[in-house]
C-alpha cells in the first residue's frame, strides 16, 4: 500500500497517525529498508513537496540520508526538476538545501549559467515571490544582476505585474527592490496616475 502511494500522501498519512506508533514505525522502517522504491518515489515528486517531507521526516536520519544522496548524486536531473518548478519553491528547497552543499550548488549553478530559463521563472512569478527569491539570493550576485536586468528592460511588463499584485504584494516587493530606481520608477508612476485618474473620476459629479 505504501508503494502505490505518492510521497506527499505518505507524509499526510504520518501525519495523521502519530498516534498509532505500530502503524507509523511500520510505515518508516519500509522506507528505511527499501531506499529503491524511496528514491524512485522522491524523484516522482514535486521539488516542494520533497523539502516539505524531509522537513518531517528529521528524525529518520535513513531516510533523509537516502533521499538527499539521491538528488546529490543525480544533480542535472536535480536541475531538471528546478525548471519545472516556481521560483518561490525553488527559493524554498533551497533554503531547506543549505546543509548539503553539493544539492544547493548545483541549482545555484544552473541558475546562473542558464540566463533565459531564470528570467522565464522571474516573469512566472508574482511580485511578492520575486521580491522574496531575491532577498534570498542576495550571495548570489549573477543571479541578482539577471533578473534586475530583465526588470529594467521590460517596464510595461513589470507594470502588469503589479496590477495583477495585491497593495500589500507591491509593497513588500518595493521594498526588496528599494535600490533599483530602474524598476521601482515604473511601478510608482503607474500608480500615481491611476490615483490621479480615480481622483479626477471622483471629482466629475461635482463639476456637473
Amino acid at each position: 500500500r505504501v508503494w502505490g502511494t505518492p510521497l506527499v500522501g505518505i507524509a499526510s498519512f504520518l501525519e495523521k497517525a502519530q498516534e498509532h506508533r505500530v502503524v507509523t514505525q511500520t510505515v518508516w522502517e519500509a522506507l528505511e529498508k527499501e531506499t529503491e522504491k524511496l528514491i524512485t518515489l522522491a524523484w516522482e515528486t514535486p521539488l516542494l513537496a520533497v523539502a516539505s517531507f524531509l522537513e518531517k521526516a528529521q528524525t529518520h536520519p535513513v531516510v533523509v540520508k537516502t533521499i538527499w544522496e539521491a538528488l546529490e548524486e543525480d544533480p542535472a536531473k536535480l536541475v531538471a526538476r528546478v525548471w519545472e518548478t516556481p521560483l518561490a519553491q525553488v527559493a524554498w528547497f533551497l533554503e531547506k538545501a543549505q546543509q548539503h552543499r553539493v544539492a544547493a550548488e548545483a541549482v545555484w549553478e544552473a541558475l546562473e549559467k542558464e540566463p533565459e530559463k531564470l528570467i522565464t521563472l522571474a516573469w512566472e512569478s508574482s511580485l511578492p515571490s520575486l521580491g522574496s527569491f531575491l532577498e534570498k539570493a542576495q550571495t548570489h550576485p549573477i543571479v541578482l544582476k539577471t533578473i534586475w536586468e530583465a526588470l529594467e528592460k521590460e517596464p510595461e511588463k513589470l507594470i502588469t505585474l503589479a496590477w495583477e499584485t495585491s497593495l500589500s504584494g507591491v509593497t513588500s516587493f518595493l521594498q526588496a527592490a528599494q535600490e533599483h530606481s530602474v524598476v521601482t520608477k515604473p511601478i510608482w508612476e503607474a500608480l500615481e496616475k491611476e490615483l490621479a485618474i480615480l481622483a479626477w473620476e471622483a471629482s466629475l459629479p461635482d463639476l456637473v
